[in-house]
């Protein structure tokens, strides 16, 4: 039996085709963006500034948004023209810039997909950590338009006063969290950052940021497997007000597996919280306890912070968190530390008895 083929496809009425291309889309939702997962080319990035580019289609270790409509970017102009035209109907608000991303090819032609460098979110995901930005106080990521000049020397100013339709900075850039970042943890903050690993560079980019005015970027963890709650006085969102609800059109993002949207670990008790949850607490408190040591790391004596400020720094003030909006568990509203003084208490009085539990 012949091997099924659609070389016939294009005789069919141009309608036709379009129509069939139109219905392959995957529906967009408003208020909805795109989660990306990226490399940095360390060869063609530039002093504190790194370039970053998409793995090829057939990468399992990606699953970003804009591979859901991987066959259209990639079968023909037609089919091209078609998602080109539904990203711009779905982002046509004005808010944010499109631009072409590369997508290599693992040794197949290179592609390309719209994405949204302000919008949406780009998360880490490097072959070889061993990445230097080139500078201690400045560290920006940038998408090269692949409608832009092929040779970055025939712009010399860029990516520093990168021009439109070339260069585009980044506006989130994210890291995926794993348990295995509490294991054999460093002692100072700047052994963490000489770390050739996903939380070392994430360590340097929330110190560049915590010594910049304007860093110009967000920093977010996406934690796939924690739980959170929601607090309808406080809101999860940084967004939302008290009265507001849940139902508040708040943005999310989306990969090829989910959802996301943001948290507040501040809400979730950890007296209720499951193990897995509490590795992510673990993970914080291990930063924050060498949050300190940030002062004078970058070795400019004429660069102070005031010593009160530091004595709170907070990963949550560097770093946002992402999470599955499936792993949202009740509001705990006990009183746990009644509870154990009771319980303590208790156990005071009657030190020599089996009370059965």
């Amino acid at each position: 039996m012949a091997t099924p083929s659609l070389h016939r496809f294009p005789d069919l009425p141009t309608e036709l085709r379009l129509q069939i291309w139109n219905s392959s889309c995957v529906p967009r939702i408003p208020n909805r963006h795109a989660v990306h997962y990226i490399d940095v080319d360390k060869d063609n990035s530039l002093t504190g500034h790194l370039e970053v580019f998409h793995r090829g289609f057939g990468d399992d270790e990606t699953k970003s948004a804009c591979l859901m409509d991987a066959g259209l970017w990639t079968t023909c102009r037609e089919s091209r023209d078609v998602i080109t035209k539904q990203w711009l109907a779905t982002h046509s608000d004005g808010f944010g810039t499109l631009t072409k991303m590369l997508i290599r090819g693992n040794g197949e032609k290179d592609g390309q997909c719209l994405v949204s460098p302000f919008r949406d979110m780009f998360c880490l995901k490097a072959r070889d950590w061993n990445i230097d930005p080139g500078s201690s106080r400045a560290c920006q990521m940038f998408i090269k338009d692949t409608d832009g000049p092929s040779d970055p020397n025939k712009s010399p100013d860029v990516p520093e006063t990168y021009r439109p339709n070339h260069y585009f900075r980044i506006n989130n850039i994210a890291f995926e969290f794993d348990p295995s970042w509490v294991v054999d943890f460093p002692e100072t903050y700047e052994d963490l950052m000489r770390e050739a690993s996903p939380r070392g560079f994430l360590s340097r980019l929330m110190y560049y940021r915590l010594y910049e005015s304007e860093p110009g970027f967000n920093i977010w963890l996406i934690d796939k497997d924690t739980q959170w709650s929601w607090n309808p006085k406080w809101g999860i969102h940084r967004e939302l007000l008290p009265g507001q609800t849940i139902d508040f059109p708040v943005d999310r993002f989306s990969d090829y597996d989910g959802d996301y949207m943001e948290a507040n670990l501040v809400l979730r008790c950890k007296w209720c919280a499951n193990e897995r949850s509490g590795i992510l607490d673990d993970y914080l408190v291990k930063v924050n306890r060498l949050g300190a040591d940030c002062v004078g790391i970058n070795g400019d004596e004429d660069y102070e912070l005031d010593p009160g400020y530091m004595s709170i720094y907070d990963i949550n003030e560097q770093a946002r968190l992402l999470v599955r909006p499936d792993n949202q568990v009740e509001l705990c509203t006990k009183d746990h530390y009644l509870i154990n003084r009771s319980q303590d208490s208790d156990s005071d009085l009657y030190p020599d008895s089996d009370m059965g539990f």
